[in-house]
């Protein structure tokens, strides 16, 4: 069983307390907290997970609004960068997936 939940609020700004100081979307899906900044980006998107164990099979993968896939990759860590100057800008959509949790970001790329 999968949740799917489609993420198009406003940023929650970076405070000083290891956040980032860029606006970043949050959300708990399955319970565990997933940042993604800055949003818009330009050069280098952040999936933030802080609490990632690798039991949790985690993936991500990038969409344009054609629905073609255009990078599918394996979360190996509390932080994944997703190198975004090669696309050109528009709206993206990002699923990532923890276990049986998807979650999708509207990704904007300046």
């Amino acid at each position: 069983i999968y949740t799917l939940s489609l993420h198009d609020a406003l940023p929650i700004f970076g405070r000083n307390d290891n956040t980032p100081s860029s606006p970043f979307f949050e959300e708990s899906p399955g319970g565990r907290r997933i940042r993604i900044y800055p949003n818009p980006v330009e050069f280098e998107l952040s999936i933030s997970i802080p609490d990632y164990e690798p039991a949790m099979r985690g993936e991500y993968s990038l969409f344009n609004l054609n629905g073609v896939m255009l990078l599918r990759r394996r979360i190996t860590g509390t932080t994944t960068q997703i190198e975004m100057s090669r696309y050109p800008k528009g709206v993206y959509l990002l699923h990532i997936r923890l276990k049986d949790a998807v979650s999708v970001w509207k990704v904007i790329k300046r």
